[in-house]
Formats: C-alpha cells, structure tokens, sequence
C-alpha cells in the first residue's frame, strides 16, 4: 500500500546513509522556529509548536482526489523516487520532527483560506502542498527567481510580478500584495486555474508550468529536469502523501486566540517604520507580521499589526508625527554589531529576512558588490536584534515553563516582581541572556513553573 511504503521510509529511513538533506528547504523551515509566532503560540499552549512528537498514522484518512492521484502515481514512477523520499523524510524527522511541526503548523494559519480559493476556481485543495513545497507556507518569502521566471518570486505562493500584475495585485515600491494571503490566494488560483486548461490532465506538468513556466512543462521529461526541479516536485508528493497518512491535531484554535490578542494602529498620513522601532517595538517582529511593508514609509490609512498588548502603551499621536529622516542604519563606526556565520543552505535573502533587515543592508555591512556569499563566511549586522531561539519545550532538562509577553516599560525586574519566586537571575538564565541586556515589547520571555 502506497501510504505503508512512505512511513516505512519515515520509521526505517534505511537508505539514508550517506544522503544529505535539501538544505535550502531545510534551512528555510528551520528559521521559522526564530520568528515571533512559534513563541507566541507556545504561550497559548506549551508545546503545541516546539515538543518533540513520535509520527503517529491517522486511523483514517479521506481518499485522495483523482488530481493528487495522478499525480503521485506519475512521481512514484519515475527513477529514483525512494531516493527522494528518503532525503525528504530525513529532514522531516529531525529534531522530533520540529520542521514538520513548524511546517503543518504555518500551514494551518493559512490553509483554510487557501483551500476554499482553490475549490472556488474549480481546483482541488491538494495545490496548498505547492506553496507548501516551495515556500514552507511563509507569506513573507522572497526569491531573487530561477530560470523561467519572470521577475523575484515573493509571498506564500512565490508569484513573479508578471503573475502579480495579471491578477490585478499591488506591487509597487513599498507595498507587496503577493505577501499578503488575503490576495495571494485568489491570484494563485487563477494562474493554476490557466495551467490546467493548457495542461488538462498532466498534474506533472501543471505544477511544473506553476514554479518555472509554461515552456519549462512543455518541454519537461525526467530524465532532462534538473534535479532542484525534480526534487521539489517529490516534495509535493511527499507532502500531500503525508498529509493523509499521518495524525495531525491542527491549531485553527490558536491561531484564531493570536490573532484575537494582536494589536494594530494606522495613521492618517504617511510615516515611517523605523518611527515604530524608536519607540520600542521589535523591527524583526512587525516586518514579520507585516511582509507587504516593503520599505520604511508606511502609506497613509494603512493597518500595521502590532505585538499582543503594545498598543496600549504607545502614544499614536506621537507615532504618526514622528517621521524622522530616512538614513541608513549601516553606520560601520557602530562598535556594538552581530556575527553572523552563513549556514548551509542560506542565501543573502534568507539571511536578511531573518534578521528583519534588507539584503542591501547586507552588502553595505559587508562590502559585498553581489548577493554571493560562501559557506561559513562571517557576516556582520549592525543595530540588528539578536536572534531569539526556540528551544522544545520538553528539553530544558524537563523543567516545565509558559511565556510572557514584555510590554513597553518593563523589565527584567518588573516581569521577576510579577510571578512569585522568581528572581531576575533566574530569568536571564532560562532565557539565555546578557546581564544588563536590553528586552523589547513583544518579545517572548520563558517563565519558570516551579
């Protein structure tokens, strides 16, 4: 049976000596763990998002769609399709299988929406594992492109701009609709719907058309793909295969309570980001929460989303009058920087979208005249946030914890003073961090349960 053979290539992995993973995927779904949601669910539910989990196989499943059928069956077909799995599953399942957690749980956020745009353009929902594939759900990706491609792919579904422009999104200087799922959605369901009327009844090559275009899935034939291409499609494969075959309890409920607890302001006139960041806020965390903001200026009557219980200590007025000079926070006389040493899988992009910075930040910083960079090269950062790692839950030598949001004011002692028994000492242990080191509004602070 279909579903028994990949979960024995999750269990058993017999074949995987010596592979090594897709480190461009993995890398990508590793540095979800490092954005302010993963945290902020945590907070909502302890181990929801981080615990280590043992893959269990649902005891049913709905039958796949004619559609995701075929199309399993022509990957599995083609030469080398164990070897794929294989290399797929062994990312999956490392670390208790955290990438497949922070995966289906950044699926969930956005799938329901994308499915009912999918089904409303006559297409199945299995095309969310596409996004899934290429992009880990992110809505705030962005890809320089590949060949075939019109222009940088950006948002969950890694549209070009040509695609962009022909479903009537917004894409100019500052403001990115591919990123907002709202619009992506529907976009990426027209551009589908178009491929299956140029492709009726090849799914190979209807997905293919959707990453690299129409005259790559004219031509394609496995055995002259190139293997990133190849691989991703095995991705899909993998992906909508596992979807049916293993237990997932989804966090349509969490993120519904996020969402209720994020904050928003907007002003009247144009103003800047940076204004924000002056007055406390995380830049990393609202450029997360707000990809579509593609340069400092935030547009007039535009909503900006704010960390969980921020905007009570904000002063808006102040904000929205506040417009100081647009500089460049690359000054290289700054002392006080970041080291960031390039891993594998990592291009400037991701790099950049990390830490909440733009790539031309990067080259400045750096001296860099290309996005080119090697692996293990030491990258400085300057007036940048250090990185908040998440760590499972279950493996903080099984002391138990839950999270605090730090709102504007407070500080190590004032959250210590708040929970009883706890000192500040035991806050900087817990939370990794330097003695006298600053902490943001917004930012998640671990709080032990003794």
């Amino acid at each position: 049976m279909l579903h028994t053979v990949l979960l024995c290539s999750l269990f058993l992995c017999a074949n995987c000596a010596g592979q090594s993973p897709p480190a461009v995927w993995n890398r990508l779904l590793v540095d979800l763990q490092h954005q302010a949601w993963v945290l902020e669910l945590e907070a909502i539910e302890p181990g929801s998002v981080l615990s280590a989990i043992e893959p269990r196989v649902a005891e049913s499943y709905d039958t796949p769609s004619e559609w995701a059928q075929d199309f399993i069956t022509a990957m599995e077909s083609m030469p080398d399709a164990a070897r794929h799995t294989d290399r797929i599953m062994q990312g999956l399942e490392a670390q208790g299988m955290l990438r497949w957690r922070l995966l289906r749980t950044l699926s969930d956020r956005h799938r329901t929406a994308a499915e009912l745009a999918l089904v409303q353009e006559g297409l199945v929902p299995e095309w969310i594992h596409v996004a899934a594939a290429l992009t880990g759900c992110n809505a705030a990706y962005y890809s320089n492109g590949n060949a075939g491609s019109a222009a940088g792919q950006a948002g969950l579904w890694a549209l070009n701009i040509k695609d962009a422009e022909r479903a009537g999104l917004v894409v100019r200087r500052g403001y990115d609709q591919r990123h907002t799922p709202q619009e992506a959605h529907p976009a990426a369901a027209l551009k589908i719907a178009a491929l299956t009327e140029q492709f009726p009844d090849d799914p190979v090559r209807q997905v293919v058309a959707f990453m690299q275009g129409v005259a790559t899935a004219r031509s394609f034939h496995y055995s002259t793909a190139a293997p990133s291409l190849l691989h991703t499609l095995h991705r899909v494969r993998v992906l909508a295969q596992l979807d049916r075959s293993l237990a997932w309890d989804r966090s349509d409920a969490l993120w519904l309570i996020r969402q209720g607890r994020l904050d928003s302001c907007s002003c009247t006139n144009a103003w800047l980001l940076s204004a924000a960041v002056t007055h406390g806020l995380s830049r990393r965390w609202l450029q997360q929460e707000n990809p579509w903001l593609t340069s400092d200026t935030i547009p007039a009557g535009t909503t900006v989303l704010l960390p969980p219980s921020s905007r009570a200590g904000l002063n808006l007025k102040q904000l929205c009058a506040t417009s100081p000079p647009v500089t460049k926070v690359a000054a290289k006389a700054e002392t006080v920087h970041l080291e960031h040493i390039v891993l594998v899988g990592e291009v400037l992009a991701s790099i950049a979208r990390k830490y909440g910075v733009r790539t031309s930040d990067l080259r400045l910083w750096n001296a860099l005249e290309g996005d080119a960079i090697a692996l293990g090269e030491t990258l400085k950062l300057y007036g940048v946030e250090p990185l908040q790692t998440a760590v499972p839950v279950n493996d903080i030598d099984g002391l138990p914890f839950s999270f605090h949001t730090v709102k504007i004011g407070e500080t190590l002692w004032s959250i210590a003073a708040a929970y009883p028994e706890i000192s500040p000492a035991d806050l900087i242990q817990l939370n990794a961090l330097e003695e006298g080191q600053v902490i943001r509004p917004g930012e998640q602070l671990k709080i032990p349960r003794w």
